[in-house]
């Protein structure tokens, strides 16, 4: 090879390792400009693959926008959201993390709008909820929540008895703050779900049913033996209620 060609692959390598080191570090400072700011709501997930980290990015981001939601004074009680400048809805941002691959996924708070009679666009949560015929390792706490469960704390029938997403959601965050509940997240970030009650909510925002920690699980409104398999494509949020 001719010492001028091989220059110019040098120079081609060289500069464009630079680039996409430029394109990464200004993605970073866009990501950490995003997260200061009060103006957006974003997802962030890592997997092994760059299409698992957006889905799962997205799915975060859905679950963030309708926790929002709750929380607004405009928006709480609606059960579809329709979002402004769809082109831009989601902006996404794909970068390497080691070996894997990490999505970060954003929206502005200002494009999220009641959407009953619109496209709905925000609502499509299916969270990654475990088959709940998985085995769980075995701790002091399981066991003690395994048995027989005839009564259930007042917070968890007061909850099991609403249906709106946006409801519920506002309510487990009003007995966060009181210390009624110890605490909740997304069902795709909790450690040891078997020691979560489970709010399932369809992708209407509809909440089909609160089952009990531990196994098996029950059905906080009716009494009866539940399972995660009977809600497909349902999203949750697992919490822990101080007894």
């Amino acid at each position: 090879m001719k010492s001028s060609n091989l220059l110019v692959l040098l120079l081609l390598f060289f500069f464009g390792g630079t680039l996409h080191a430029q394109t990464v570090d200004e993605q970073k400072k866009q990501i950490a400009s995003v997260k200061k700011s009060n103006l957006y709501i974003y997802g962030e997930a890592t997997a092994e693959t760059e299409q698992d980290a957006r889905d799962l990015a997205e799915e975060i981001l859905n679950y963030e926008i309708n926790k929002w939601a709750a929380s607004q004074k405009k928006l709480k009680g609606t059960a579809n959201f329709v979002l402004n400048n769809r082109q831009e809805l989601y902006t996404t941002m794909s970068l390497p993390r080691g070996n894997m691959f990490r999505s970060f996924m954003y929206v502005k708070k200002s494009d999220i709008q009641k959407g009953d009679n619109a496209t709905i666009i925000s609502k499509e949560v299916n969270a990654p909820v475990a088959d709940v015929n998985t085995p769980v390792a075995a701790t002091s706490q399981v066991e003690e929540i395994s048995t027989v469960q005839t009564t259930f704390p007042a917070v968890a029938v007061e909850l099991a008895a609403l249906t709106q997403y946006t409801d519920v959601a506002a309510k487990i965050m009003d007995y966060k703050k009181s210390g009624k509940i110890k605490t909740y997240d997304y069902y795709a970030k909790l450690d040891n779900p078997a020691l979560y009650y489970l709010a399932m909510y369809n992708k209407d925002g509809v909440v089909e049913a609160i089952l009990s920690p531990g196994k098996p699980r029950k059905n906080v409104k009716t009494g009866q033996e539940d399972t995660t398999n009977n809600y497909p494509g349902c999203g949750a949020i697992g919490f822990i209620i101080n007894e």
